[in-house]
């Protein structure tokens, strides 16, 4: 997870700002997707990675996540980019310490809640928080887009 984030957060910053917020939704989309897909998929392959040896094991696990860290890796620096291009530079020390909190908070309450109602709801409840993220950043893209053809129609 942590080499997939490495890699597209050093590529992230190739991308032009009009592109920005649509690679974080359509990475925040595809977490959901990749999340709740191997909600359904992960007993099975628990199961059949059982007959191989531990380091077979997390080399399989390993590649698997690689896509899923990848994604992951996208929304934050791409946020970050889009606040200082629109002029929330002085907001980006805060973003880091709201980021910092909510990863500290968030792990604690999956923990948390995999205890109480298991892993699979958690991975879900992640899904569909990733889901809502993207349509959030659809929300403000149209919102965005809205606003700029409107102030190019004036004479």
């Amino acid at each position: 997870l942590l080499l997939g984030g490495g890699i597209v957060t050093s590529f992230s910053q190739r991308y032009d700002a009009a592109k920005l917020a649509k690679w974080a939704m359509t990475s925040a989309l595809l977490i959901a997707v990749i999340t709740a897909v191997a909600t359904f998929l992960l007993p099975t392959i628990q199961n059949s990675l059982l007959a191989l040896p531990i380091l077979a094991r997390c080399i399989v696990i390993a590649i698997g996540l690689l896509p899923l860290g990848i994604f992951l890796g996208a929304p934050f620096p791409c946020g970050l980019r889009l606040f200082d291009h629109n002029g929330g530079t002085s907001f980006i020390p805060l973003m880091w310490g709201v980021n910092g909190v909510a990863s500290v908070i968030g792990s604690l309450c999956a923990a948390m809640g995999a205890k109480l109602w298991g892993f699979p709801m958690m991975l879900n409840l992640g899904a569909l928080i990733y889901l809502v993220a993207a349509g959030l950043l659809w929300a403000a893209e149209e919102r965005g887009s809205g606003e700029t053809s409107t102030t190019t129609a004036v004479p």
